[in-house]
């Protein structure tokens, strides 16, 4: 949870609708922007990975991948790295 407490305070003042916090992501060496949601459930962030991205980066269901997210409205110089699932 330490990504989500932490984009949960850089991001504050740039937070949009329903909590949604507009970012820049990496997989695989694929960048698009995008925005990441809260999730009650987990406590955490959610990030939609489009099919074409998934495609782009070689990816697959179930599969365990980097992740690299910058705030866009920072000058996007806040970045945050971590594996995880994409299931």
């Amino acid at each position: 949870m330490e990504v989500a407490d932490d984009l949960r305070e850089e991001a504050a003042v740039f937070r949009k609708g329903f909590g949604s916090v507009r970012v820049t992501a990496e997989i695989s060496g694929c960048t698009w922007r995008t925005s990441v949601f809260p999730d009650s459930k987990s406590g955490s962030y959610l990030l939609p990975v489009k099919k074409a991205v998934r495609d782009a980066a070689g990816i697959s269901d179930g599969d365990e991948v980097a992740v690299r997210l910058a705030i866009q409205g920072e000058d996007e110089a806040r970045t945050g790295e971590r594996t995880s699932g994409t299931g």
